[in-house]
């Protein structure tokens, strides 16, 4: 019994160690820093009100999606991209739900009407739906987000379920909730990815 007793005094003094040294060391260390700045930039300044979502590009720019279309800030002033009847090439709608910009730097947008690709080099928009045949008030068509896996598949969440884009043929590939199939997804309405 007293060959035992000096091992586990051993044991304990190197556990008090290790502890008051995480003590030590974890009041020290802050996961961020505790006096973090914030800049207001007013709305007299081109942005709208009501932001759905936020994204940073890989340039550095933000964008906003909003109620009213959406918002470039380049850390100065904004560019704002709006639906116009008379231009086929501007957004297909104001609303936006989601952003998302690819591996490539493609950025993409979601709307209550599709889901939208901005070319950076002429500020235009390509329009693809999910559900072609379907009216402004089709759900299937409503992009409320978008992600890309590794191999670079493009996946678009949705009001009634979630698709797979093929970027090079501009197609969707549903997959909708099924209540005969146990490995289909839960449920149609798809919010995040």
């Amino acid at each position: 019994m007293s060959y035992i007793m000096p091992e586990i005094v051993s044991i304990l003094k190197t556990l008090l160690l290790l502890f008051l040294v995480l003590v030590v060391v974890s009041s020290s260390v802050c996961s961020q820093p505790s006096d973090l700045a914030f800049e207001t930039i007013p709305v007299e300044g081109g942005m709208q009100t009501y932001v759905k979502c936020i994204i940073q590009d890989k340039i550095g720019y933000l964008w906003f999606g909003t109620w009213s279309g959406l918002s470039r800030y380049d850390g100065y002033s904004f560019v704002s991209y709006r639906y116009d009847i008379d231009d086929t090439s501007s957004i297909a709608e104001n609303l936006i739900y989601s952003l998302y910009e690819d591996k490539a730097g493609v950025l993409w947008v979601g709307t209550g009407v599709g889901l939208e690709k901005f070319d950076r080099t002429t500020s235009t928009f390509t329009h693809y739906v999910s559900n072609p045949l379907g009216t402004g008030e089709d759900v299937s068509n409503t992009v409320t987000a978008i992600c890309e896996d590794r191999y670079g598949v493009l996946w678009v969440g949705t009001s009634w379920g979630l698709f797979q884009f093929d970027k090079a043929a501009g197609t969707f590939t549903a997959l909708r909730y099924d209540t005969t199939d146990p490995g289909s997804i839960f449920h149609n309405r798809v919010n995040a990815i």
